[in-house]
């Protein structure tokens, strides 16, 4: 029986499994052995992997995380791409779900020829090409629920608050928790940070009779952020904590120094959004489909709604931004306005 190899790369999120489920299912539909290879481009390199079938992926879809566990091991700068395509002689072709790091690599495995098709997944929503990345809308909703529990103590103790979400490069994640949250303002890698205008600004709000709460990016762009040494071998650095940098700054400015929050890595657990499922399946049959017909060197993509194969070339090195007619909706919803 054929065998096609399905990994998952880089940060997690809680629509991966549903992916795994699809494809999984969907290959065996057509015939291949599935083989999950684990944690990611480590697992490939050293060949640790285990089968999967149907049975044992019953109800995995509404489970957070990666049932075949995830690193950002990368096998491009460690010169491991020979031992890659060692493995992956006798397969079929390659399921590969991540986020722009991880599709990097794939694309690489199809410039040497590997029927590899990818499926976007990060939080961040950053990956080009696609309208929507698997885990964006479970981490919107983990963001708001979390917002919805920290307002009352900023109210009780009059005190402004800064929630920090993920979004290295771009605002996504920001942008819309901002917006169905009520939160006063947001500060996005898209928009350069002006400290003068935001102490304005929080006083406003003041002048309301509210404290402020603003939404932060960690990727933001402010003056006394200090550069980390690149914490992994794609070469990002930890850019989590930016907020408290920005509550010095405000402080500095004469405001009361404001609490901050930094969500890290609760933005990523709790059970899938309906919207995320949906669409973790509906790309998990995609890509199945894609490896069926030879139709590699692609990535599922949502557009307009509908799923389409647009090649990996065009998609790493990229990143997906917020549109400025976005930014500009989520800011005309914002409290206070």
């Amino acid at each position: 029986m054929p065998k096609v190899g399905l990994l998952t790369g880089g940060g997690d999120s809680s629509a991966i499994n549903a992916a795994i489920e699809a494809a999984t299912i969907t290959l065996q539909q057509y015939g291949y052995e599935v083989v999950g290879f684990q944690n990611g481009w480590d697992g490939l390199v050293h060949n640790r992997y285990s089968s999967l079938n149907s049975q044992a992926l019953v109800n995995i879809r509404q489970t957070p995380g990666t049932y075949l566990g995830t690193s950002r091991f990368n096998p491009l700068r460690e010169d491991k791409i020979p031992e890659i395509l060692e493995h992956l002689a006798s397969y079929k072709g390659l399921v590969v779900i991540g986020g722009d790091d991880t599709l990097s690599v794939a694309a690489e495995l199809a410039k040497r020829g590997v029927n590899v098709v990818g499926i976007p997944q990060t939080i961040d929503n950053d990956v080009w090409g696609t309208d929507r990345c698997l885990g964006f809308d479970t981490a919107v909703t983990r963001i708001v629920d979390s917002i919805a529990e920290l307002v009352s103590t900023n109210i009780s103790h009059h005190k402004d608050m800064l929630v920090e979400v993920m979004g290295r490069d771009s605002g996504w994640l920001a942008v819309h928790s901002a917006a169905l949250a009520g939160a006063h303002e947001f500060l996005i890698p898209e928009e350069t940070v002006d400290l003068p205008k935001l102490a304005e600004r929080i006083r406003q709000i003041h002048r309301q009779g509210e404290p402020a709460m603003i939404i932060v990016a960690e990727g933001v762009d402010l003056p006394s952020r200090q550069e980390s040494e690149p914490v992994d071998s794609f070469g990002n650095q930890a850019f989590a904590g930016i907020s408290n940098f920005l509550a010095e700054e405000l402080e500095a400015a004469g405001l009361a120094k404001p609490r901050n929050v930094v969500l890290s890595y609760l933005q990523r657990g709790g059970k899938p959004s309906m919207a995320d499922e949906l669409l973790a399946l509906r790309m998990g049959k995609e890509a199945a489909t894609l490896i069926h017909q030879s139709r590699g060197g692609t990535m599922v993509s949502l557009k307009d709604g509908q799923l389409q194969a647009i090649p990996l070339g065009e998609v790493v090195g990229k990143r997906q931004r917020v549109p400025q007619q976005e930014i500009d909706f989520a800011r005309s919803l914002l409290a206070l306005c």
